[in-house]
């Protein structure tokens, strides 16, 4: 049976909106837990912030703030990647679909690593100054 006559399985452009909506669900579910935490932290200290880490903490109270937009925002995308994975599935070019893949797995490691970092760095000089 040739590749045109068989039907396409919807399993892995379901399977990839799911994981991408779980990832970026974390990262919202961080921006809206985690960061508030350490923003009283960080306050309470009366620390200087980098500008990381005041831009992470602006994006934590936006989030907050409209958590129903970020919500839907969130459904969009997952929306959005089922259909472009379930396009790019039936397409033979398959250097688009590696791209689309990367991409969509780059992304959010790159915001996780700089969500990260602009957390770590105030809490790491709040932690040498206790060794003083």
């Amino acid at each position: 049976m040739d590749d045109s006559a068989r039907p396409r399985s919807m399993r892995w452009p379901a399977m990839a909106a799911v994981f991408q909506g779980a990832v970026w669900g974390g990262i919202l579910g961080l921006l809206l837990w985690m960061v508030p935490r350490f923003e009283r932290m960080f306050k309470d200290f009366k620390m200087e912030l980098t500008t990381t880490t005041k831009l992470l903490i602006s994006l934590a109270h936006a989030s907050y703030d409209h958590w129903i937009l970020a919500v839907m925002l969130l459904f969009a995308w997952m929306a959005l990647n089922f259909v472009v994975v379930l396009l790019l599935d039936g397409s033979r070019s398959a250097v688009l679909r590696r791209r689309w893949y990367l991409l969509t797995a780059l992304v959010p490691m790159a915001v996780l690593v700089l969500a990260t970092h602009a957390i770590a760095l105030p809490t790491l000089s709040l932690v040498s100054s206790f060794s003083r």
